[in-house]
């Protein structure tokens, strides 16, 4: 597997609420399709073009049965740092403990631009939070 940089799925410190609203999608071509990516077992994905690991569900939140349960935790940027270090200090996730948090390009890569409200292929992405 292309290790070029594996990133954590971290809610950090972005707070926008929203009503209880399911995702809109406009008929357009896919930005980033499933073809994309190529899932794995333990819970990641790997974005094909770039070769970069992202965790399925955000940070907190736990892979079960192809969906993502409990709570997504939410960190300030200092403190998803610190959490970064202490997860890759202890037994990191899904076999690796080189986990980091992404840059502005990496994420940029997972934006769908046809969907929002949460603007990302919610198929490969379950249960992304709003706030």
């Amino acid at each position: 597997m292309n290790k070029k940089g594996l990133v954590l799925g971290l809610c950090v410190g972005f707070s926008v609420s929203y009503p209880a609203y399911s995702q809109d999608c406009k008929d357009l071509v896919s930005s980033t399709p499933t073809t994309d990516f190529t899932v794995h077992a333990e819970g990641t994905v790997t974005h094909n073009p770039t070769g970069l690991m992202w965790k399925i569900c955000s940070e907190g939140q736990t892979y079960e049965n192809n969906s993502c349960v409990n709570d997504a935790s939410v960190f300030t940027w200092p403190q998803a740092l610190t959490h970064v270090d202490e997860l890759n200090a202890n037994t990191g996730f899904a076999g690796y403990t080189d986990w980091r948090l992404p840059n502005i390009k990496e994420l940029n890569a997972l934006v769908e631009v046809a969907c929002y409200q949460p603007a990302i292929n919610e198929s490969l992405f379950p249960s992304t939070v709003l706030e």
